[in-house]
Order: structure tokens, then sequence, then C-alpha cells
């Protein structure tokens, strides 16, 4: 029946086995449509559920910050974002809150001058600058040695 043979390098198929059902050809047909919704439908919940743009209007900020003792050998940089952001975080709830390139200077006389960016999602940099400034007089603790430092916001000027 054409079954390959040990006498030839030739080997055969029987035509029955290569030939394709209508039944398979519209499964095969059906595949391909499927393949392509579904390729689609995937694509459109990708775009769907993209994360929401955050907000990249930032405000550089100045802060004059007064710690009730003197500081020692904390981490300022931690200490600083600690304290800002979870500051501002108080008078934001529900939203996310970013901050960046924080610089800090040691005035020598227990108050620290602190540059930093920040923003909160869905404020533009003039709302984010207005609350911020409006922290003056705020005292809130720190992070370090377990919350040991109480700072408090001396003064605050934001460039938006």
């Amino acid at each position: 029946m054409g079954w390959p043979d040990s006498s030839t390098s030739r080997t055969t198929i029987p035509i029955s086995i290569c030939k394709l059902s209508s039944q398979s050809f519209f499964f095969f047909a059906n595949m391909f449509t499927i393949t392509k919704v579904f390729v689609a439908l995937m694509a459109a919940t990708a775009v769907v559920a993209a994360p929401s743009k955050r907000q990249t209007d930032f405000t550089t900020c100045e802060f004059l910050m007064v710690p009730d003792a003197a500081p020692g050998s904390i981490n300022l940089d931690t200490e600083m974002n600690y304290v800002i952001g979870r500051t501002l975080a108080q008078q934001v709830t529900g939203t996310s809150i970013s901050g960046s390139n924080l610089s800090i200077t040691d005035n020598g006389n227990n108050t620290f001058t602190v540059v930093r960016t920040n923003a909160v999602d869905g404020k533009t940099a003039a709302q984010t600058a207005s609350i911020l400034v409006g922290l003056i007089g705020v005292t809130n603790n720190g992070f370090a040695n377990n919350a040991a430092l109480d700072w408090t916001f001396e003064s605050v000027s934001c460039d938006a």
C-alpha cells in the first residue's frame, strides 16, 4: 500500500492520510480567526489597563527645617525625605506623591536648609506649592532613632 519499502530510500504516504476533511479545514480556518480576535483583544486590554500618566509638573521648594534636638549622625537624606514626604502625604490623603533632587545644607545653628522637588498626583505645581507653603509652623516626627526627633517647618518657599 505504499508504506516504506526497505529496498528503496523513498517513502510514500497514502493519500488518504494527507487529505484534510472539510470539517478539519473549517476548524483550522476558525482557529486562525479566533487567534486574530484573541490577539486584538489582548492588545486592547493592554491599552486600557495601562497606568495613567503621573504628574511631571514638579515644584522645587526650599525648606528651613529645625529639629527639637541635635540630629547627630543620622542619615539626613532619609530623614528629610521621610519628614517632608510624610507631612505632604498627610495633607493629600488618597493620592500618590513624588519627591526627588534632595539637597541638604547644615546651617551650623541646629537648622537645615533642604531643597527638594515635589509633586502630588493630580495637582498642578502651583497647587502642590500652595500645600507645601501651608506647612510653615507644622511639626512632625522623623524616621531615625525610632522617630526620636521632631522637625518643624520653620519656613517654606517654592518656585511655582
